[in-house]
């Protein structure tokens, strides 16, 4: 009996040297309670870290036997990893038919049956008073269950004690006071060395994740190269960067080819100092378009200013050579022909040359009668010959030219247009 209790304890400290027992004195529950000698087997006596293998001893959780289906669980402090579970059961010779076709659950839910079935039991004649269940897990709540009928009457339970191996969630070793690798993907690893359970970051590899991927390697599990354009084929170890460049090539990958890069053997490398002149030089540059947009747009206003000046001059030109033209060759000869020369009052009064009425009085008027526009014939020294004003009025040359006739309102003349106040036309013959 001892001797069963050493290999026991031996075993159980084989398996706990790198992780704890986080089932020890945990809160437990099983489907029902056995008694025996007014002493209940209840399941808290499956974790009180005694390892008697007799009922009588009291150290064993018993379920009745009345079911057919019992389970016992364990409820643990926190979600932890766990890596193996240790079983010891009664030492009866009943235990062998009793042990068959358990099942072992680790889960993050108390219902029976959910989670990862970490083990279940196949053979036919369990031989061991000890079974060890590497479960490689995480969760909270581990359950025994058995469905199996003893004598094809009852199902049974009976648990001396249980041992949950492992350690909470980014812990490992002894007493499970080391920390997880950062390196680790998604921070679990194995609660006993450290292992890394999701594998490793890009960039790093090993167990624990710790070391860095040899040069010219990268990525996850360090199997991709780095850019032959890098420098010594060095590059960073997470995403391939180059940490140089050879001379020649640029980017990140150093993917670019500088066609215009010196051949000088000095690794291109950005510098502050650099990168200050390069934003400088932008700098300059943007000044230097808003300058030149500034000055074309002068050069345009300047020249549309020329252009303006010179079409003025030609139109001045035009009119001071129409305006001294002679008579002989104006288009009108008569002013009273000019449609622009008379008002609209005047052009009433003064048909120009042609119209009916122009001929009509031509032909009975102008005949004794001459015009105020109309030229004086050749011989006209004689001031006395008479004019008419357009309505019928007879008007001396001297009153008809100075604007001297009593009868007459020279002011509403002079308004009208008919005698103007102070130019001379270059074609009326009476300022001559």
């Amino acid at each position: 009996m001892y001797i069963l209790k050493l290999v026991c304890l031996f075993s159980g400290y084989i398996y706990t040297k790198a992780s704890v027992n986080l089932a020890l004195h945990r809160p437990t529950i099983q489907s029902s309670v056995f008694q025996i000698h007014n002493q209940t087997l209840s399941s808290n006596r499956a974790v009180d870290g005694k390892y008697d293998l007799n009922v009588n001893d009291l150290s064993c959780a018993v379920t009745k036997g009345n079911a057919l289906e019992v389970f016992w669980r364990v409820t643990l402090d926190q979600i932890s990893i766990i890596s193996h579970i240790h079983f010891v059961f009664e030492n009866t010779k009943e235990i062998v038919s009793i042990l068959r076709n358990h099942e072992v659950y680790v889960s993050f839910s108390p219902k029976v049956k959910t989670g990862s079935l970490c083990y279940k039991e196949t053979r036919e004649h369990p031989s061991s008073l000890t079974n060890e269940v590497y479960c490689l897990s995480q969760g909270r709540y581990v359950t025994y269950y058995t469905n199996h009928l003893y004598d094809n009457k009852v199902a049974l339970l009976l648990l001396c004690e249980v041992e949950v191996y492992g350690c909470p969630m980014g812990f490992y070793g002894p007493e499970c006071s080391d920390r997880c690798s950062t390196n680790c993907r998604n921070q679990p690893c194995e609660p006993d060395f450290g292992r890394c359970l999701g594998g490793c970051q890009p960039g790093f590899t090993a167990d624990q994740c710790n070391n860095e991927c040899d040069i010219g390697w990268y990525g996850n599990g360090c199997a991709l190269t780095c850019s032959p354009t890098c420098l010594n084929d060095d590059c960073f170890n997470t995403n391939g960067t180059c940490k140089q460049c050879v001379p020649g090539a640029t980017g990140d990958m150093c993917e670019i080819n500088n066609s215009t890069a010196n051949t000088d053997t000095n690794p291109t490398v950005p510098n502050e100092g650099s990168m200050n002149e390069i934003l400088s030089a932008r700098n300059n540059g943007k000044y230097l378009i808003a300058i030149g947009v500034l000055g074309l747009a002068l050069l345009v206003l300047i020249i549309m200013l020329l252009c303006y000046r010179l079409r003025y001059k030609k139109m001045e030109k035009l009119i001071v050579a129409t305006n001294i033209s002679s008579p002989t060759g104006t288009k009108y000869p008569n002013p009273e022909d000019d449609p622009s020369y008379h008002s609209s009052d005047q052009r009433q009064l003064y048909p120009p040359s042609g119209h009916p009425l122009t001929e009509q009085n031509h032909s009975t008027t102008r005949s004794s009668t001459v015009h105020i526009y109309d030229s004086p014939s050749t011989d006209s020294n004689d001031k006395n010959y008479n004019a008419v004003d357009g309505k019928g009025n007879t008007l001396s040359y001297a009153n008809a030219k100075f604007g001297k006739d009593p009868g007459l309102d020279y002011e509403a003349l002079r308004r009208e247009g008919i005698f103007p106040r102070e130019s001379h036309h270059i074609y009326d013959p009476l300022h001559s």
